[in-house]
């Protein structure tokens, strides 16, 4: 899981807000990635567990998916 705040974005427009994000994979390869873009005021707790659970989950189901 990855939390930037502020400038740590790298994007002027984002310099209010924070970023949650995280990988999702496939066969151990990152394939996506999934995340949240709120105020810095966010409930950062509650983000992190809520990429987390997404991500983990979009894991478990590329990995019963043949390609």
């Amino acid at each position: 899981i990855d939390v930037k705040i502020g400038t740590e974005i790298g994007i002027k427009e984002f310099e209010d807000c924070s970023v949650v994000s995280g990988v999702f994979r496939f066969n151990g390869n990152n394939i996506g990635n999934i995340g949240v873009v709120g105020s810095k005021r966010m409930d950062y707790s509650n983000a992190i567990s809520s990429i987390n659970f997404v991500r983990e989950t979009l894991s478990e189901i590329f990995a019963g998916i043949n390609l």
